[in-house]
C-alpha cells in the first residue's frame, strides 16, 4: 500500500508534528509514504521524518504560482500512483478535493 501525504510544509505546528508522525508510524508498519508539501521550509525547527519515509516540495513560490503548481502536483501524482490520498488542513483539502476531481 502506498499513502501520499499532503500538507502545505513541515515547519513548526502542531499539524506538521502529527503529519510526521502519522508518516513515520505508517513507514515503520511498512507502508510505503510520501509526503507531500507545497513549500520547502529550510528551517533548523522543522520535523524529521524517518528514512522510510519520502518528502516531496513541489516548490510552490507564492500565493499566485498555481499553473506551475498544479502540474507539477499531477505529474508527481501520476509517478507516485498512490492508493492513498490524505490531507491536512483546508488548503490541502481543496487541492486533493479539486485534483482527484
Amino acid at each position: 500500500m502506498k499513502v501520499f501525504v499532503l500538507v502545505r510544509d513541515l515547519d513548526v505546528g502542531g499539524t506538521q508534528r502529527q503529519v510526521v508522525c502519522t508518516a513515520n508510524e505508517l513507514a515503520r508498519c511498512g507502508i510505503e509514504v510520501d509526503v507531500v508539501t507545497f513549500y520547502h521550509v529550510q528551517t533548523n525547527q522543522s520535523f524529521d521524518l524517518d528514512e522510510g519515509v519520502r518528502q516531496i516540495s513541489l516548490s510552490k513560490r507564492g500565493r499566485w504560482d498555481l499553473g506551475r503548481f498544479f502540474a507539477r502536483l499531477v505529474t508527481v501524482l501520476a509517478e507516485s500512483n498512490p492508493d492513498v490520498i490524505y490531507s491536512f488542513l483546508d488548503g490541502s483539502n481543496l487541492v486533493a478535493a479539486l485534483v482527484l476531481v
